[in-house]
């Protein structure tokens, strides 16, 4: 690379950790999953939510395009499928990312909702310990 293009990429990593850095992470209550707001990095904040903070599942809510962007590093979950299953996400991908469209007649919680419900029922080991889900309920229980 050029000089020039060193620069470019050194800058544009320094913005990204400078993205990273003021980023609200919101984490869900019963999977170790996160969910964030963003428009640029989605890729590299979604991986760097799972590398720094430990979740196993990453969203990002993109401002901008009004989709939601999936990303995961369990080896069992293939986000694509995972995505394509959920009633009304009308979403798709591949083995470790996906993504889906924000109606705007629709809460976003619903579809977050949805998707953690999913990964509570059919991922144990992405559970958060001590938790239980009924009906989009969740209780501390004594497990």
């Amino acid at each position: 690379l050029s000089e020039d293009e060193q620069n470019f990429v050194n800058t544009q990593k320094k913005i990204l950790m400078e993205t990273y850095r003021n980023l609200d992470i919101y984490p869900c209550e019963t999977v170790n999953m996160c969910f964030f707001m963003g428009n640029r990095f989605i890729n590299d904040l979604c991986h760097l939510s799972m590398e720094k903070d430990g979740f196993d599942v990453s969203i990002c809510i993109n401002t901008k395009s009004k989709s939601c962007s999936v990303r995961s590093k369990n080896k069992d979950l293939h986000i694509g499928r995972m995505l394509q299953e959920i009633p009304d996400l009308n979403g798709g991908g591949h083995r470790n990312s996906g993504a889906f469209r924000i109606d705007p007649n629709q809460e976003i919680s619903i579809k977050i909702e949805a998707i953690e419900q999913y990964l509570y029922k059919n991922f144990k080991e992405i559970r958060k310990t001590g938790k239980d889900c009924l009906k989009q309920q969740c209780v501390v229980t004594s497990e």
